[in-house]
């Protein structure tokens, strides 16, 4: 509700439904139960206040970051932070201005806990690759430019996705691709939300070299690449 009404959960993770996507991948992931055991069997505990406390007595803060003035993204915090301390989690809003801090300081720099944010994609996955290889955590050996945003590492999911960028064979690309996205949800990394329509148009008998950015957030910002 927070988000929008009547739309479907995208639930085949970082990527548009098509031929790349399991819409299993992520379906039916929402298992209280199943929590409380995985912090039980790590040896946490809930406090006087309820609190989920690490085993030296320890509760995080959680801080959660959006960009200020995004009414969608606030709300969601409004509407889910209660939940969230009814579940045992400490969790605050720790947000600030899309540009440049969000997007061009916290994000690339892993400043933050939890995070939530577009992520606006192409129809073929290679973007895949640049955005969850281990080589592309940001560090300093990288200059802090990598755009693995998450700091997800898992060399299997190297390993799928650098083969999926090579591969010819459609059928087996979809399939690593499919496999690489399935370490995701086993891994936690991310809860997909909602997808939104965003399309971009151009009139092929008058203009080219318009399709890198057509559909992107910052739209035809690269519009002077266009061909007459």
């Amino acid at each position: 509700a927070p988000f929008a009404q009547g739309l479907p959960l995208l639930t085949c993770g970082p990527i548009a439904p098509g031929p790349y996507c399991d819409p299993a991948a992520f379906a039916d992931t929402y298992d209280p139960e199943g929590a409380v055991q995985v912090l039980t069997d790590a040896g946490w505990t809930q406090d006087a206040g309820g609190k989920w406390a690490d085993p030296e007595g320890n509760v995080p803060q959680v801080r959660w970051m959006v960009n200020t003035g995004n009414t969608r993204r606030e709300s969601a915090q409004a509407y889910l932070i209660p939940l969230l301390a009814e579940a045992g989690f400490d969790v605050t809003a720790d947000n600030c201005e899309a540009l440049p801090c969000v997007f061009e300081t916290r994000l690339p720099s892993l400043d933050y806990d939890m995070a939530m944010y577009i992520s606006t994609v192409a129809p073929d996955p290679t973007y895949l690759v640049a955005t969850n290889l281990c080589s592309q955590i940001p560090n300093e050996e990288n200059d802090f430019q990598g755009q693995n945003s998450t700091g997800w590492c898992n060399p299997e999911a190297d390993e799928l996705l650098l083969a999926s960028d090579n591969e010819l064979d459609e059928l087996t690309r979809e399939q690593e691709v499919k496999d690489a996205i399935a370490l995701m949800a086993q891994d936690h990394v991310l809860i997909p939300t909602l997808q939104f329509p965003n399309i971009g148009a151009y009139r092929t008998d008058k203009v080219a070299n318009t399709q890198a950015e057509l559909a992107n957030y910052r739209a035809v910002n690269d519009w002077y690449q266009g061909e007459d």
